[in-house]
C-alpha cells in the first residue's frame, strides 16, 4: 500500500515554517484495506427474505442517482473530525470548509447482498470518476509540538472500486431493539489519483497569535509501512462504526426489516 505521509521536523517554537503556492502530484494507483472485528459467515444459499431485502436495498442505491442536490454535493462546512493516531503521537482536529463533491451519480452497483439471519451485508460499487475540493485546516499536536496546516485541496480519483462488508447484532436501547454494527471490512482500489494543493501553509504555534515567522525544516516521504497504514485505516473504520451506531441506536431494527421486506418502495 502506498500512502503519502508528511513528516514535520521542528527546530523552534512559535513559528510558521513553510508556505507553498501550489503542489501537484500524480499518486498513481492506490489500494486501501481496513477491518474491524469478526465478520459473520457468508452463508449460501440466501433465503427468500434475504433476496427480497437485497433487491429492495439495491433500489434505494439506484435512487441516489436521481436525488437532487447530491451531485454535486456542496457544503459550506463539514463537521469537525477528531484525529488520534497514538503510534505517531498525533492528535487534534481537522476542518473542511467550502466542500465540493462531484461524480456520485455515476455510481455503478456491482453487487449487494443482505443476510438477515446473521445480519451481514456485502456491497460492491464502482465510481468511474470522483472530484473533491475543499478548504482544509488542521490544528493538532505531533508528540508535544503544536502544529497547524491550512490549504486548499482538490483531488481527482479515477475508477474507484469499493467493497464493503458489515456485520451486526441486535441490542436493546431506549428506542427498543436496534441494530448495532460490530464488524466491518472495507477494500478500496483506485486506478489513479491526482492530488492538487494550493495556498499551503504548514507550521506550528504555541498560541493563536503568531507575530513572527521563522523558516525551519520540512521533510516528506512516501511510507511503505503496511503496519502503520493498517493501524490508521482500522482506527478510522472503528470511529465510523461508532458514529453509525450512535445514529442506529435511535431507530428500531423492526423499521428496517419492515421496509426491506415490504412490497412498496
Amino acid at each position: 500500500m502506498r500512502e503519502l505521509f508528511i513528516v514535520m521536523l521542528f527546530n523552534s517554537v512559535n513559528v510558521i515554517f513553510a508556505q507553498f503556492d501550489i503542489i501537484n502530484e500524480d499518486l498513481g494507483d492506490i489500494h486501501l484495506y481496513a477491518e474491524v472485528g469478526n465478520l459473520p459467515l457468508r452463508y449460501i444459499p440466501m433465503s427468500d427474505d434475504d433476496q427480497k431485502a437485497s433487491d429492495k436495498a439495491a433500489e434505494i442505491i439506484d435512487f441516489i442517482q436521481i436525488v437532487p442536490n447530491i451531485d454535486p454535493l456542496i457544503l459550506p462546512m463539514v463537521q469537525t473530525v477528531n484525529i488520534d493516531v497514538p503510534f505517531l503521537f498525533l492528535s487534534g482536529k481537522v476542518n473542511f470548509e467550502n466542500f465540493f463533491l462531484a461524480g456520485v451519480k455515476q455510481l455503478q452497483l456491482n453487487g449487494l447482498e443482505l443476510r438477515l439471519i446473521n445480519l451481514r451485508g456485502d456491497l460492491n460499487i464502482t465510481i468511474p470518476e470522483l472530484f473533491v475540493e475543499a478548504d482544509f485546516s488542521m490544528r493538532a499536536t505531533l508528540s508535544f509540538w503544536p502544529i497547524i496546516v491550512d490549504c486548499h485541496i482538490s483531488v481527482n480519483l479515477y475508477e474507484v472500486d469499493v467493497a464493503v462488508v458489515g456485520g451486526g447484532h441486535k441490542e436493546q436501547s431506549s428506542a427498543g431493539e436496534v441494530l448495532q454494527l460490530e464488524s466491518a471490512a472495507v477494500k478500496v482500489d483506485i486506478k489513479d489519483v491526482m492530488f492538487n494543493v494550493t495556498n499551503l501553509v504548514l507550521g506550528e504555534t504555541l498560541g493563536d497569535d503568531v507575530e513572527g515567522y521563522t523558516p525551519t525544516k520540512l521533510s516528506s516521504r512516501i511510507s511503505e509501512s503496511n503496519t502503520a497504514d493498517s493501524e490508521i485505516l482500522n482506527g478510522l473504520l472503528s470511529k465510523a462504526l461508532d458514529i453509525a451506531n450512535k445514529e442506529l441506536s435511535n431507530v428500531p431494527i423492526e423499521a428496517f426489516m419492515d421496509y426491506l421486506l415490504s412490497d412498496t418502495f
